[in-house]
């Protein structure tokens, strides 16, 4: 909207002009009119909304156009005015042309000469609202800019050993404002789980940091990166105290509480160990993400000093043998059984080593094993990074997931000829046992194969599930039962494999449309 003040005395001139831009300025600058017939109400119709554009007559009773400019200048110094004056108002022009006016008129008012002027001025109106918009969008792209860098150079400030890049690194987050005061320095790394994706938790998360720490004079926030998908790592410097870390803590635990009750949200943070100058600041990173790993033993706890943590004794060689043997044969259930014998108390330094190692070892078996099998393999996700799990059940989790994955994707390949004698054998069991109870698990522990492999070989092999296979020659078993009306119905259940009698109609009925009585009644007056 391009506001227009227009004061005049004259009605019939000051209506003229609203008239004459009405019908000739362009429809996109949303043209509105406010009219004023003398100064004063000039003054106060400005005062009270800024306006784009003023067109005032010099002389006008009560206070002039010019005593009106003069105020106006006041409180909005920049407002493009227009004057009108007559021949014999020269010298009033040559006044207003001094106290800033764009441009000035004479009566009569020529039409031509008032519309070139408008749109003139509404044209650099809006190149100035470029500029501006411009400006304001290259200062938001600068400071972006300025965070990404300052995040690059935290980035390898965390993780960087070399002496001498950490001085350059140092000097230029010093020429960009960082202060390297304080005594000490510690990381604190942030691990956090969502159950649903969260634009801007990131964002969160540092103001919520930034904000809590600068309430306290012992503590001073330096800066932070993104040092991995669910990882921030802050850097806090303080002064050498007695009381520094318990203090830390206390903090932390209030911005995990905040950030839960915000975003529910699983959140654990890892505090490194505390260093006493920049060149070190690498070591207080490693042990700071060892420290939030310790979320695997629990997960209920919301932060973990690695100064509380603690080295542990070795352990039997055995223990690690038994995990190395069960990772190398992909077998979930030993795999799961090994690692739990980890996560038994203490929980040290020692147990969570191994248990990264192995993970590590994990991933890479896994990746190798999948290699026979291009291009589907390329449908299975890598297992996520040992960081984002918190506790051991979500560990399991991946694992089984992982497996289960990889035996579908197997089953998928070799459900062909060759594994046509196994689907036989299967096949023949089920109908040898369709009175006893059929189990997926039990049936494939029987094969010596997993669940997810016998379903997707019944899925390939049969175009239908195993479950679904089992119904339906139990329903095939059943009519051959029903058509000797001496069984009772109830018999004809359990010879199917169904103990109660209700269930096995209504499964009946769900596959045949009938229930048993209505085919056992359709079959005997079929024969009669």
């Amino acid at each position: 909207m391009f506001r227009i003040l227009v004061a005049d005395d004259e009605d019939f001139i000051r209506r003229g002009i609203i008239a004459i831009l009405k019908r000739n300025l362009p429809s996109e600058t949303e043209p509105c009119f406010l009219e004023a017939s003398d100064g004063y109400e000039a003054f106060r119709q400005t005062d009270t909304m800024p306006v784009e554009l003023v067109i005032t007559d010099i002389r006008m009773p009560g206070a002039s156009g010019l005593d009106f400019i003069k105020k106006l200048r006041t409180i909005h110094p920049d407002t493009p005015v227009i004057v009108i004056s007559g021949y014999e108002d020269f010298k009033y022009a040559q006044k207003a042309i001094s106290l800033g006016v764009c441009s000035y008129i004479t009566k009569p008012v020529n039409k031509q000469e008032l519309i070139d002027l408008v749109l003139h001025i509404i044209g650099e109106s809006q190149k100035a609202i470029r500029r501006q918009t411009e400006s304001v969008q290259k200062n938001i792209a600068n400071k972006e800019i300025e965070k990404e860098l300052k995040e690059s150079l935290f980035l390898q400030y965390f993780t960087c050993t070399e002496c001498e890049q950490i001085s350059t690194l140092t000097r230029k987050l010093q020429k960009m404002g960082i202060s390297f005061h304080g005594t000490l320095f510690v990381c604190v790394c942030v691990q956090y789980n969502l159950t649903h994706p969260m634009e801007f938790l990131d964002f969160a998360i540092v103001n919520i940091f930034q904000e809590s720490l600068a309430s306290i004079e012992e503590f001073h926030y330096l800066g932070d990166a993104k040092t991995s998908e669910n990882t921030l790592t802050f850097l806090i410097s303080g002064d050498e105290t007695s009381g520094f870390l318990s203090k830390l803590k206390q903090t932390l635990l209030i911005i995990c509480q905040r950030l839960i009750d915000y975003y529910h949200c699983a959140i654990f943070m890892g505090v490194g160990h505390p260093i006493y100058d920049t060149l070190s600041i690498y070591r207080s990173y490693q042990t700071a993400l060892e420290a939030a790993n310790f979320k695997l033993f629990h997960k209920e706890y919301l932060v973990q000093l690695y100064s509380e943590t603690h080295k542990g004794d070795a352990l039997f060689p055995k223990q690690i043998d038994e995990l190395t043997k069960a990772i190398r044969n992909l077998d979930k259930l030993q795999i799961a059984h090994a690692f739990h014998t980890f996560f038994t108390p203490p929980c040290t330094r020692q147990k969570l080593s191994i248990l990264t190692e192995a993970y590590e070892r994990f991933v890479k078996t896994f990746t190798n094993y999948l290699a026979p099998y291009e291009p589907l393999s390329k449908e299975i996700r890598t297992p996520a990074p040992l960081s984002t799990f918190f506790g051991m059940s979500m560990l399991h989790q991946e694992i089984f997931s992982c497996l289960d994955a990889y035996e579908q994707m197997k089953a998928t390949r070799d459900a062909g000829p060759s594994n046509q004698r196994l689907l036989a054998d299967i096949k023949l069991y089920v109908h040898e046992h369709l009175a006893d109870a059929l189990d997926l698990t039990a049936v494939a522990e029987l094969f010596d194969k997993s669940p997810s492999y016998i379903s997707l070989l019944f899925k390939k092999g049969m175009q239908k599930g195993f479950n679904e296979y089992v119904t339906e020659e139990r329903v095939r078993l059943a009519k051959e039962y029903l058509k000797d009306c001496s069984i009772p119905i109830n018999e004809v259940s359990l010879h199917c494999g169904y103990v109660n009698a209700k269930y096995f109609s209504v499964v009946f009925k769900k596959v045949t449309g009938e229930t048993p009585r209505d085919y056992r009644f359709r079959c005997e007056r079929g024969r009669g």
